[in-house]
Protein backbone atom coordinates (compact mmCIF):
# COMPACT_ATOMS: atom_id res chain seq x y z
CA UNK A 1 0.00 0.00 0.00
CA UNK A 2 2.86 2.38 0.85
CA UNK A 3 4.42 1.69 -2.56
CA UNK A 4 1.13 2.50 -4.28
CA UNK A 5 0.78 5.80 -2.39
CA UNK A 6 4.41 6.67 -3.13
CA UNK A 7 3.92 5.86 -6.81
CA UNK A 8 0.75 7.96 -6.99
CA UNK A 9 2.46 10.83 -5.21
CA UNK A 10 5.39 10.70 -7.66
CA UNK A 11 3.04 10.63 -10.65
CA UNK A 12 1.10 13.56 -9.22
CA UNK A 13 4.27 15.58 -8.66
CA UNK A 14 5.59 14.77 -12.13
CA UNK A 15 2.30 15.72 -13.78
CA UNK A 16 2.32 18.95 -11.78
CA UNK A 17 5.83 19.72 -13.05
CA UNK A 18 4.77 19.01 -16.63
CA UNK A 19 1.80 21.33 -16.21
CA UNK A 20 4.08 24.00 -14.74
CA UNK A 21 6.43 23.66 -17.72
CA UNK A 22 3.53 24.14 -20.12
CA UNK A 23 2.28 27.18 -18.20
CA UNK A 24 5.80 28.59 -18.03
CA UNK A 25 6.11 28.63 -21.84
CA UNK A 26 2.57 28.80 -23.19
CA UNK A 27 2.02 29.11 -26.90
CA UNK A 28 1.57 32.64 -28.16
CA UNK A 29 -1.80 32.49 -29.85
CA UNK A 30 -2.98 36.08 -29.46
CA UNK A 31 -1.51 39.51 -30.09
CA UNK A 32 -1.98 40.23 -26.41
CA UNK A 33 0.23 37.28 -25.50
CA UNK A 34 3.06 38.66 -27.66
CA UNK A 35 2.83 42.00 -25.86
CA UNK A 36 2.79 40.24 -22.49
CA UNK A 37 5.93 38.29 -23.41
CA UNK A 38 7.79 41.40 -24.57
CA UNK A 39 6.72 43.24 -21.40
CA UNK A 40 7.84 40.34 -19.23
CA UNK A 41 11.25 40.35 -20.93
CA UNK A 42 11.68 44.11 -20.54
CA UNK A 43 10.58 44.02 -16.92
CA UNK A 44 13.02 41.21 -16.22
CA UNK A 45 15.89 43.21 -17.72
CA UNK A 46 15.42 45.81 -15.00
CA UNK A 47 16.22 43.44 -12.15
CA UNK A 48 17.60 40.15 -13.45
CA UNK A 49 20.73 38.79 -15.02
CA UNK A 50 20.78 38.93 -18.82
CA UNK A 51 20.73 35.13 -19.09
CA UNK A 52 17.55 34.93 -16.99
CA UNK A 53 15.85 37.57 -19.13
CA UNK A 54 16.82 35.89 -22.37
CA UNK A 55 15.49 32.54 -21.14
CA UNK A 56 12.03 34.14 -21.07
CA UNK A 57 12.05 34.47 -24.88
CA UNK A 58 14.21 31.45 -25.78
CA UNK A 59 11.42 29.02 -26.64
CA UNK A 60 9.79 31.59 -28.95
CA UNK A 61 12.83 32.13 -31.18
CA UNK A 62 13.27 29.49 -33.90
CA UNK A 63 17.06 29.75 -34.10
CA UNK A 64 19.80 27.24 -33.32
CA UNK A 65 20.91 27.01 -29.68
CA UNK A 66 24.44 28.13 -30.51
CA UNK A 67 23.18 31.28 -32.23
CA UNK A 68 20.92 32.07 -29.27
CA UNK A 69 23.76 31.51 -26.80
CA UNK A 70 26.07 33.77 -28.82
CA UNK A 71 23.43 36.50 -28.96
CA UNK A 72 22.92 36.27 -25.20
CA UNK A 73 26.65 36.32 -24.46
CA UNK A 74 27.29 39.31 -26.74
CA UNK A 75 24.40 41.22 -25.18
CA UNK A 76 25.67 40.45 -21.70
CA UNK A 77 29.18 41.56 -22.66
CA UNK A 78 28.01 44.80 -24.28
CA UNK A 79 25.60 45.75 -21.51
CA UNK A 80 28.46 45.68 -18.99
CA UNK A 81 29.61 48.97 -20.53
CA UNK A 82 26.20 50.64 -20.58
CA UNK A 83 25.66 51.72 -16.98
CA UNK A 84 29.16 53.22 -16.48
CA UNK A 85 28.67 55.13 -19.74
CA UNK A 86 24.95 56.03 -19.66
CA UNK A 87 24.34 56.29 -15.92
CA UNK A 88 21.79 54.65 -13.69
CA UNK A 89 18.95 52.61 -15.19
CA UNK A 90 15.67 54.52 -14.85
CA UNK A 91 13.19 52.10 -16.39
CA UNK A 92 11.59 51.25 -19.71
CA UNK A 93 8.47 51.93 -21.72
CA UNK A 94 6.75 50.72 -24.85
CA UNK A 95 7.31 53.41 -27.44
CA UNK A 96 5.56 52.00 -30.48
CA UNK A 97 3.46 49.07 -31.63
CA UNK A 98 2.94 48.33 -35.33
CA UNK A 99 1.01 45.55 -37.03
CA UNK A 100 0.89 44.25 -40.57
CA UNK A 101 -2.40 42.50 -41.14
CA UNK A 102 -2.80 39.52 -38.82
CA UNK A 103 0.67 38.07 -39.22
CA UNK A 104 3.29 40.59 -38.05
CA UNK A 105 3.66 42.73 -34.95
CA UNK A 106 6.55 44.99 -34.00
CA UNK A 107 7.14 46.41 -30.54
CA UNK A 108 9.75 49.08 -29.93
CA UNK A 109 10.71 49.68 -26.33
CA UNK A 110 13.11 52.19 -24.86
CA UNK A 111 15.20 51.39 -21.83
CA UNK A 112 15.99 54.71 -20.19
CA UNK A 113 19.22 55.63 -18.41
CA UNK A 114 20.25 58.94 -16.84
CA UNK A 115 22.21 60.08 -19.92
CA UNK A 116 20.96 58.01 -22.85
CA UNK A 117 18.63 55.20 -23.86
CA UNK A 118 18.60 51.85 -25.62
CA UNK A 119 16.08 50.73 -28.22
CA UNK A 120 14.76 47.15 -28.01
CA UNK A 121 12.93 45.65 -31.01
CA UNK A 122 10.67 42.61 -31.07
CA UNK A 123 9.10 41.47 -34.34
CA UNK A 124 6.63 38.61 -34.06
CA UNK A 125 5.46 36.57 -37.03
CA UNK A 126 2.43 34.31 -37.19
CA UNK A 127 2.47 31.90 -40.12
CA UNK A 128 -0.26 29.62 -38.81
CA UNK A 129 -1.65 29.42 -35.28
CA UNK A 130 1.29 30.51 -33.16
CA UNK A 131 3.33 33.71 -32.89
CA UNK A 132 7.14 33.46 -32.89
CA UNK A 133 9.86 36.06 -32.47
CA UNK A 134 11.15 36.53 -35.98
CA UNK A 135 13.45 39.51 -35.33
CA UNK A 136 14.93 40.64 -32.03
CA UNK A 137 17.67 43.19 -31.43
CA UNK A 138 18.70 46.25 -29.46
CA UNK A 139 20.90 49.28 -30.07
CA UNK A 140 21.71 52.74 -28.72
CA UNK A 141 20.68 54.75 -31.80
CA UNK A 142 18.35 57.14 -30.00
CA UNK A 143 18.44 59.59 -32.90
CA UNK A 144 16.76 57.02 -35.15
CA UNK A 145 13.62 57.16 -33.01
CA UNK A 146 12.66 60.27 -34.95
CA UNK A 147 12.45 58.18 -38.14
CA UNK A 148 9.86 55.77 -36.76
Amino acid sequence: MKKMITLLLCLFLLSGQAAADVEENPKLTTKESTRALADKFMSSLQTSEINESFEIIRSYMPIPDLEFENMTAKTEENLLYIEPRFGKLLGYELLKEDTIKEYMIRYIYVQKYEQHLLRWFFVFYKAQEEWLINVFYWDDKAQDLFDL
